[in-house]
């Protein structure tokens, strides 16, 4: 009997990780137009013209922002944290049925192995249709608390006027 050695590639990351890896990227262009923006306006502190009711309305802005931000996040954390006890009760369940399982023999094992694995893959399926659903009403809901912050930049979260502060670069 010769025994041979598999090697598996991965061709590439799960679906989560690729979604996390759009999630970098799309943050990085947010970062670098803000950075680009930054560059071509005028500083706050060398111009003169900055009035105190501009300043104050900036923080009201950033402040505003910065609800939405911790909002969003906090809904996130919490929607991530339903998942991971999804998945865990999945991984639990399959444990037990394939246990159960391989006290069978035959045909029995057999059906038992498969609808063990089936049950996985639909419990696993939901908690992440769930988790997705979860961050996109997370991220709508943001959207909808961005705009109504006084000056808001679509993209950025972040007025012309108040010169990047508030930056919310997780977009």
């Amino acid at each position: 009997m010769s025994v041979f050695a598999f090697s598996f590639v991965v061709s590439g990351a799960s679906a989560e990780t690729r979604a996390e890896k759009k999630v970098r990227e799309a943050a990085k262009k947010v970062e670098r137009r803000v950075i680009n923006k930054m560059a071509t306006t005028t500083n706050a502190t060398s111009t003169s013209s900055f009035s105190s009711s501009t300043s104050s309305a900036s923080s009201t802005d950033a402040a505003c922002v910065r609800n939405a931000v911790v909002a969003r996040e906090n809904s996130i954390v919490s929607a991530f944290s339903a998942f991971s006890a999804s998945m865990t009760g999945a991984h639990q369940t399959r444990l037990n049925d394939l246990s159960s399982a391989w006290n069978l023999s035959g045909k029995d094992r057999k059906t038992s192995v498969k609808a063990a694995w089936n049950n996985f893959k639909t419990s696993s399926k939901t908690a992440a249709n769930t988790l997705k659903n979860s961050k996109k009403s997370a991220w709508a809901s943001f959207e909808a608390s961005r705009k109504t912050c006084k000056g808001g930049d679509k993209e950025t979260g972040v007025s012309e006027e108040n010169e990047g502060k508030g930056i919310d670069i997780s977009s």
